[in-house]
């Protein structure tokens, strides 16, 4: 009796291992969208960073970071005693340069009539207009000198070159600047963005980049607002690898995206471009055996019969197939040994 049961039970097992190796996956007819997701940052499009040409002490500051300019607005003023006191004194040679010029030239004018009664030699007449052309040069020069203290003085006055928001200001009144030349870049004083022209800019990898073009749709889903995605579309791909933020290799990516309220400079977000999308037979990725010559065990006339398949686009989860139809049971590797 005892032996009789054990033969019944292994007989009820075999059983259910049979049926369980049987089981299998039908392909299903679905449309796939094969995708690219990749993080991004938003950041304004057009962005001034704020300089001075001139050194020189602040006394007046206009603004604060966050603060909504106009441009021509007033930003900040430096200290203008030395450009001013540089103003007067260009302005004074000039005046002289001009008087010597006047008397020079009416000393001239004598030494042509001296000269054409012969009283006076040649050599004194070309002496004479010598110094004039002299003269006609130094009212030249300090006419110069003068319209670079003017413009010195003007830029004592640093005004918006655009309408934007500040940022980055860290500056207090009293400080000393230094100004920009061809040798140094001099103080950075603040930064100012456009917030209402932003962009989604994206780092794709070299495997990736090939799948993006200009004018491609992508959609971006920000870590801190997930319920409002925001869509933009491709303007840039950068034609060169630069260094990304995890050190890797990337490819830069720029995307125009839809105006949103609340939108903020720096926040994150997950973008997804969708690169094709078609409609066919289709396979859980996990049923795919052999990458480079591709098949799949399908159930056939109660058989597992191994079957080359052709392989299209997939998504996360599932990937399009040719080879295969809706009527065939397709079984894992473990189950169709």
């Amino acid at each position: 009796m005892r032996i009789l049961i054990l033969s019944c039970l292994a007989v009820l097992l075999l059983g259910c291992s049979k049926k369980e190796i049987m089981h299998g996956v039908h392909p299903e007819t679905r449309s796939i969208s094969e995708t690219v997701v990749t993080v991004g940052q938003i950041k304004p499009r057009a962005v001034a960073e704020i300089r001075s040409e001139l050194p020189g002490r602040i006394v007046s500051l206009r603004c604060k970071s966050g603060d909504r300019v106009s441009k021509g607005d007033v930003l900040l003023t430096l200290d203008p005693v030395t450009y001013e006191q540089n103003r007067t004194s260009a302005s004074l040679r000039l005046k002289n340069s001009r008087l010597l010029l006047k008397k020079l030239s009416t000393d001239l004018t004598r030494h042509k009539q001296l000269h054409d009664k012969s009283v006076t030699s040649e050599q004194d007449l070309e002496d004479m207009q010598c110094q004039v052309d002299q003269a006609e040069i130094a009212v030249t020069m300090c006419s110069s000198d003068l319209a670079k203290a003017e413009d010195d003085l003007r830029k004592t006055t640093i005004t918006a070159p655009l309408s934007g928001t500040v940022m980055d200001n860290d500056l207090e009144t009293g400080q000393v600047i230094t100004g920009a030349d061809s040798y140094s870049n001099g103080t950075l004083l603040m930064r100012l963005a456009d917030m209402g022209d932003l962009e989604m800019v994206a780092e794709v990898s070299e495997l990736d980049i090939g799948k993006l073009s200009v004018g491609m749709a992508g959609r971006a889903t920000l870590e801190a607002r997930p319920d409002t995605p925001i869509d933009g579309v491709i303007y840039y791909i950068s034609p060169n690898l630069s260094t990304g933020r995890d050190g890797s290799q990337v490819y830069t990516v720029r995307m125009r995206i839809q105006t949103v309220n609340g939108l903020r400079i720096g926040l994150s977000a997950r973008i997804t471009f969708v690169t094709a999308q078609r409609s066919g037979v289709s396979l859980p990725t996990a049923l795919i055996q052999a990458a480079d010559s591709p098949f799949v065990y399908a159930l056939r006339n109660g058989k597992t019969q191994k079957v080359p398949i052709t392989l299209g686009i997939r998504d996360s989860t599932n990937i399009l197939v040719d080879g295969v139809s809706t009527s065939d049971e397709i079984l894992p590797y473990d189950r169709a040994q």
